[in-house]
């Protein structure tokens, strides 16, 4: 089947259209969905890469390059766009703007695009896509078991991201700066798709991190692995790990880094090998705009500006290369650093560096809080929560859950062939993972050590993923060297089966949030309870609340519930305090101005007290506007124990939290029980 991209754009312009018009008449839900899929991610990417056509780039890797279309270039458009000039993120707006393209295009080509894609469905499905097809299915499995297991979002973060993308899907515009490309490429979609946000969250991003998978077949095919079981072997071993198949299902802006980071690896190292410019290109756009959809992206950001740097760095003092190559690549030197003194600049990120190698420094210096085992104890990501794994069996299911059994026996192998056995790091693709691992691996294993802690779990992730891509240069290594080795590939298999056995134990035991139990609670407040009621109730309670019962909840310690007495929360009491509280912080900062004027602070540090109080004051504002909404409203008490049929009941901090061992016969006496079932309890107040 073969289409010129203005045959394709036609025909999704006039599904679209065509729901339009029709949609007073029936309900055009699911052509709205297929079509606006459709424009979103071919139509107009296809369009636009009429305007700056890619190589002869392959059918998957067309997709890749999509994908960073709508991500990179689309998404930060609409988000300038909205922020700078108030452009409301509409389906007229972003039909203008789709239309716009595909005219340019259109201008450019004369009518006459010639073929864009060549799709055979026979060679799709031949023998050697097989284990790929096989592999894909079996990812559609694994996360429809996870949601049979456990059949909502599984944390926390998610429910908060919908909330906000709901607010945005009705005004229109992007109410979040930090993070902002995420939330506006979700509005986008939710917008101009029709589709619920949560099915964006629970089908189609879950359907992205796929591009590991579709990374791991391009990879394969370059490398030459036409051994079907080695290739199915691979596939397994990615579909095997816990954290990843969790973090797969939770869809949040770290999901991202899991879409683009193979993505990224695989656009650096073609680059390394074919020097096509479009390659380093679409790598630079996931580098940069990537640190607005999550901070991870500074890591290869950093990693790989350093690696290209030093690359120039060498061509320009290579004195073979000839008078006029080094004087190119001398300029191209300089245009670096120029340019990473103009972001330094308009981007603060020196002040962040700078801000972040103290802390580290000042943390390693700490010598007596140096700890050589830190997994028994810790907290992370300034919290006062504790995430410790303590004993022998906590260390044991930490490394089990973030790094899996499969992918230590699969390190010990890279160790043994990288550094003893072989010279595998001439291998490009390594040469390539490996400084951005080791980076990854001091903060995660190191540091922490030496007592500077920042979410060393969080690492691992993104560790693991590049694990399972280096895989396949050193398993291709061991299977032309050392053929007779089956035993190793037996291993494998048995150790890939026990991380999807682990990985199916999380998601039958992780049920924290919202339970079966809680959902039945949450549909009984929507039906029962005044839409304006307010309600008390353990911390991570909220996404029942929020979310399914759409509801407001109140903030209160956990000494609410634990205490012998009723504590009361009156609106009135809090507002008072509250306001006091905005007194006391404008005055604050007010003496930071004073003491700028005076020339007692510089501007750097005025600078960042006063963002530090504007962001405070206006969540003190926030707070005031929730309490006053709830005067004389409705009040309710929900308390779960639930809370504590999950993995989390082992965290002291979770235990806490949610109020264990509360006193719920001081509710009884004070308050009517009107909801009681499943472990769920709800007290009316007033």
């Amino acid at each position: 089947m073969k289409l010129d991209y203005l045959q394709i754009n036609i025909l999704a312009l006039t599904i679209y259209l065509f729901s339009l018009s029709l949609e007073k008449i029936f309900d055009a839900a699911f052509l709205f969905n297929i079509s606006g899929l459709f424009l979103l991610f071919i139509a107009t990417p296809l369009a636009f890469f009429q305007l700056c056509p890619l190589p002869s780039f392959s059918l998957l890797e067309k997709y890749f390059a999509f994908l960073v279309f709508y991500f990179f270039i689309y998404t930060p458009t609409f988000f300038f766009l909205n922020q700078l000039f108030g452009v409301f993120i509409s389906t007229e707006n972003i039909l203008i703007v789709n239309l716009i393209i595909f005219s340019l295009a259109l201008i450019k080509t004369r009518l006459h695009a010639g073929e864009t894609l060549s799709i055979n469905p026979k060679q799709l499905f031949n023998k050697t896509n097989r284990p790929i097809l096989l592999a894909l299915a079996g990812y559609i499995i694994l996360h429809v078991t996870n949601y049979y297991f456990y059949r909502f979002i599984p944390e926390w973060d998610g429910y908060t991201d919908l909330v906000k993308i709901g607010n945005d899907v009705k005004s229109g515009e992007i109410g979040q700066i930090y993070r902002g490309f995420f939330y506006t490429a979700s509005d986008i979609l939710a917008v101009f798709s029709r589709i619920e946000p949560y099915t964006i969250f629970t089908i189609f991003f879950i359907g992205l991190q796929t591009s590991l998978l579709l990374v791991l077949y391009r990879l394969i095919r370059i490398f030459k692995i036409n051994n079907l079981a080695i290739e199915a072997t691979l596939y397994l071993v990615a579909l095997s790990i816990p954290v990843i198949n969790m973090e797969v299902d939770m869809t949040r802006p770290q999901n991202v880094v899991i879409i683009f980071l193979p993505i990224l690896i695989y656009f650096l190292f073609q680059y390394s090998q074919e020097r096509k410019s479009a390659y380093l290109i679409l790598s630079a756009l996931i580098g940069i705009f990537g640190i607005n959809y999550h901070e991870f992206f500074i890591f290869p950001l950093l990693v790989y500006i350093g690696w290209l740097a030093f690359f120039i760095a060498k061509k320009t003092l290579n004195k073979s290369d000839g008078a006029k190559n080094q004087i190119i690549y001398s300029l191209l030197l300089l245009c670096f650093f120029l340019a990473s003194v103009v972001a330094i600049e308009k981007l603060n990120i020196l002040q962040s560096i700078i801000n972040t190698a103290q802390n580290i420094g000042k943390d390693i210096l700490n010598i007596s809080q140096w700890k050589l085992w830190f997994l028994g104890n810790y907290s992370s990501d300034g919290t006062n929560l504790q995430m410790g794994w303590p004993g022998i069996g906590g260390a044991a299911k930490y490394y089990a859950y973030y790094l899996s059994p499969i992918l230590a026996f699969i390190m010990g192998v890279f160790v043994y062939f990288f550094i003893i056995k072989a010279p595998l790091y001439k291998q490009a693709l390594l040469r390539i993972i490996l400084p951005l691992f080791l980076v990854l691996f001091i903060f995660s294993e190191i540091l922490p050590r030496l007592n500077h802690l920042y979410l060393p779990e969080r690492f691992w992730l993104l560790m693991d993923i590049l694990i399972i891509i280096a895989m396949v240069p050193i398993i291709k290594f061991v299977s032309t060297q050392y053929p007779k080795i089956i035993k190793l590939f037996l291993i494998i298999l048995i150790l890939s089966c026990v991380s999807i056995l682990g990985s199916f134990y999380v998601a039958i035991n992780k049920k924290a949030l919202t339970s079966d139990n809680e959902y039945r609670a949450a549909l009984w407040i929507k039906k029962n309870t005044p839409e304006n009621a307010f309600f008390i109730t353990q911390s991570a309670n909220g996404p029942m609340l929020h979310f399914f019962a759409h509801r407001t909840t109140v903030p209160v310690s956990s000494e609410y519930f634990l205490s012998d007495k009723i504590l009361e929360q009156d609106p009135e009491t809090e507002i008072i305090k509250l306001r006091k509280y905005h007194e006391k912080r404008i005055k604050e900062a007010n003496s930071y101005v004073e003491l700028y004027t005076t020339n007692k602070i510089s501007f750097p540090e005025f600078s960042d007290k006063i963002q530090e109080e504007k962001i405070l004051i206006k969540k003190i504002e926030r707070e005031i506007a929730t309490w006053e909404k709830l005067v004389d409203q409705s009040k309710y008490v929900v308390y779960s124990f639930d809370k504590f049929n999950t993995i989390y009941k082992e965290r002291e901090w979770w235990m806490s939290a949610n109020a264990y061992g509360a006193n719920l016969e001081k509710f009884n006496k004070a308050y009517t029980l009107v909801y009681a079932d499943g472990g769920v309890y709800i007290w009316k107040i007033r």
